[in-house]
């Protein structure tokens, strides 16, 4: 049976990211539980719902004894989160409990057989591709945010992660917006490949990815599954069925007025703007000419708000309604200083883009003008 010593805040901040693979939702009372396996000086944590997310993420320790065991997942993270500093020891006991023990405190937890616990299962012929934590995180961060959350419509819920001619493509959508970001991944791949990933599992990619950090991460895609391998950690997830929305129609062309304004000055009157946006719908209206663009907005409960912005414009002066939220969202992941905002019309969607990433764009609906 199962006996380690080990580090407590290690085993907590392990615990917490396997943790988030449990969905509470199982009817299969084991899939609640972490499966813990201690074997050649590792601790081995393993967590997944068996559809969205699975995690899986090893740690150094001190073996004892070789073995393995499931424990409830919210119980076991909270136990080790109120332990003092220090070592802890975990025994698994024959009555399937694990003994947990540090500082003066002790703990029996009851806990299920390993053997029933269900993994996901090995990629079947996956393609394989690599790029820094840094590169994949940028990418995520400009995408994942526009899928949508109406579990009405499954396909929405995630993201298109697209392989093609040496490049990677996500595009994410939920019919009010769409953010398509395009990278390149060195060599092609020996064959194109397409997986709708799930939100929730790139939301804990995003969260295991270090934005600094130029080690590669290791994607594995086959025709159900995807898998991301991030240092000692895996996130996998069953892919989405089903055909992606034809999203190049959605992205509109012939923008005859381009409005170039700076992502800290309109992120700022945006972020004003949206206290009177909130009760209307976050509707706010951009009205540019020459060389200036007001924001405003207005409510009959709350009342009404307006600031000019400098803009550099060519074509005829604009006006257009948006979601408030929806261009913040944009806008604090854009890490460029300015944006281009291209626009046809009051009545068609606008596209907005970072000056000086061309990898990039975000469609938005426009909203009607009251």
């Amino acid at each position: 049976m199962l006996s380690v010593t080990c580090e407590q805040r290690a085993l907590y901040s392990k615990l917490q990211m396997v943790a988030r693979g449990v969905s509470g939702r199982s009817t299969q009372p084991i899939q609640n539980n972490i499966y813990m396996e201690a074997a050649d000086g590792m601790l081995t944590l393993v967590a997944t719902d068996l559809e969205f997310i699975g995690v899986r993420t090893s740690m150094p320790c001190v073996v004892l004894e070789e073995g393995a065991i499931t424990v409830p997942a919210r119980l076991i993270t909270d136990v080790a989160g109120r332990l003092p500093m220090g070592d802890v020891q975990l025994t698994a006991v024959e009555s399937n409990s694990l003994q947990i023990r540090g500082g003066k405190s002790q703990f029996s937890i009851r806990g299920l057989p390993p053997d029933d616990f269900e993994q996901l299962p090995q990629l079947d012929d996956p393609v394989t591709f690599s790029m820094t934590q840094g590169a994949l995180l940028e990418m995520l961060d400009l995408t994942v945010f526009a899928t949508s959350t109406d579990e009405t419509r499954p396909i929405l819920t995630g993201a298109l992660m697209k392989i093609t001619q040496g490049k990677l493509e996500i595009v994410s959508t939920d019919t009010y917006r769409l953010a398509l970001c395009t990278r390149g991944i060195g060599a092609a791949m020996d064959r194109d490949q397409e997986a709708i990933v799930s939100r929730r599992a790139l939301v804990e990619l995003q969260r295991a990815l270090d934005d600094e950090s130029d080690d590669e991460v290791r994607i594995a895609i086959s025709q159900n599954q995807i898998e991301f391998v991030v240092g000692d950690t895996t996130i996998g997830s069953r892919l989405i069925d089903g055909q992606f929305v034809n999203y190049p129609k959605v992205i509109p062309t012939g923008g005859d007025k381009l409005i170039t304004v700076s992502v800290s000055d309109v992120t700022s009157a945006l972020e004003r703007a949206l206290i009177v946006a909130r009760q209307d719908a976050y509707r706010v209206v951009l009205r540019a000419s020459g060389e200036t663009m007001t924001v405003s907005a207005r409510s009959q409960d709350v009342g009404e708000v307006e600031e000019a912005v400098p803009v550099s414009m060519t074509g005829e002066d604009a006006e257009v309604a948006f979601n408030a939220e929806f261009i913040l969202h944009m806008l604090h992941a854009c890490a460029t200083e300015e944006v281009v905002l291209e626009l046809s019309g009051p009545l068609n969607s606008g596209l907005l883009k970072p000056v000086g990433d061309d990898g990039y764009l975000y469609v938005l609906m426009p909203m009607q003008i009251m």
